[in-house]
């Protein structure tokens, strides 16, 4: 069972994430965006983030997001 703290730490970072994405290379498709907002692991999204950061392409980054799933 999830905290209501924990719920709002979540949608934080996953608001993050969406921000990084915007600011290093533009526009975040509809689709990447969907799947950000279905994520429930932390763990998840702060690889993501991390990604995010490190990636030097945003190409780099889709490669990893589709080793999670299908977007």
């Amino acid at each position: 069972m999830w905290t209501l703290e924990q719920v709002d730490d979540l949608e934080l970072l996953k608001d993050d994430l969406i921000a990084i994405l915007a600011g290093r290379y533009g526009l975040v498709p509809d689709s990447v965006y969907g799947y950000i907002q279905r994520l429930s692991d932390t763990d998840t999204v702060h690889h993501l983030i991390a990604v995010a950061l490190s990636s030097h392409t945003w190409a780099d980054f889709v490669r990893e997001l589709k080793q999670r799933a299908v977007v």
